[in-house]
């Protein structure tokens, strides 16, 4: 009876491991598919951060361009400006 209720306890011992090990390994991969969608959303943030500098930096040259051509040579100084300053700009990202 002794050895009886001791398999028992040992079923039931492993059967209780056996749920901790299931409950652990899903808390883990809870764990990891938040992550992964944090990381996710972090680079999409940091992408569109980098976008808009982009823009901005674009923005400043052709600005930049355009009031120095108007200075030298008006309006039409500008135009050629506003091309050279996107010219710069293009060159610089590359």
């Amino acid at each position: 009876a002794e050895r009886t209720s001791l398999s028992e306890s040992l079923k039931k011992s492993t059967a209780s491991q056996e749920s901790l090990k299931q409950a652990h390994a899903q808390e883990i991969a809870a764990i990891r598919a938040a992550l992964e969608a944090e990381i996710s959303r972090i680079e999409k943030a940091r992408d569109q951060a980098r976008r808009s500098a982009q823009l901005w930096k674009a923005a400043a040259f052709i600005t930049a361009g355009a009031g120095a051509g108007f200075v030298i040579g008006g309006l039409p100084g500008t135009v050629i400006g506003i091309l050279l300053g996107a010219s710069i700009n293009i060159f610089l990202q590359k």
